[in-house]
């Protein structure tokens, strides 16, 4: 990451302008979080609370579409935050209270919505949490390996999606 000298030369300030704003690299690092992943909080959390159940599949592949735009803006901010989270457990609770947290409960409402829609059992919220952190990683899976693998087509990931969740065949 370089000090707060290099990366003040890097962004064109000053060292003294810079430590006036963010006194540590730690500091700096956690504004990133909260700017950065807060946006990228705040769409996904928008995303989530559009879905409705009788477009939810046609939804969802334009918006595994549009991943191709969302992670050339947003991988530089995971290659460095998800490192960084791991390593230090401050910046991992950031994260999490930043952005985890808040599309997680997001997803949660919407999934009981959804519930209801497809007729999912009433015993389903004892499990819409395990189904949810599931769908999470499924989603956040499908999304990094598009990086390794290159694009390949969103219909399969949509269906295992729908089945895990107990949703069946979404139209």
């Amino acid at each position: 990451a370089g000090s707060m000298r290099e990366i003040a030369t890097r962004v064109g300030v000053s060292e003294p302008a810079l430590y006036r704003h963010f006194p540590s690299k730690e500091a700096l690092f956690l504004a990133i979080v909260r700017v950065g992943a807060g946006r990228m909080r705040d769409e996904t959390v928008t995303l989530v609370e559009a879905l409705r159940p009788e477009s939810l599949r046609s939804q969802v592949l334009s918006v595994f579409a549009d991943r191709r735009r969302a992670m050339r803006f947003y991988r530089p901010l995971l290659q460095t935050l998800l490192p960084a989270a791991v390593r230090n457990e401050r910046f991992a609770a950031e994260y999490r209270a930043t952005v985890i947290e808040p599309i997680r409960a997001a997803l949660t409402r919407k999934v009981a919505e959804l519930d209801d829609a497809f007729g999912v059992p009433a015993n389903a919220d004892a499990t819409r949490l395990q189904r949810v952190r599931a769908l999470i990683s499924m989603v956040v899976g499908y999304l990094v390996t598009s990086f390794v693998l290159g694009d390949e087509a969103d219909e399969a990931i949509v269906d295992a999606a729908s089945r895990v969740m107990g949703w069946g065949d979404v139209g």
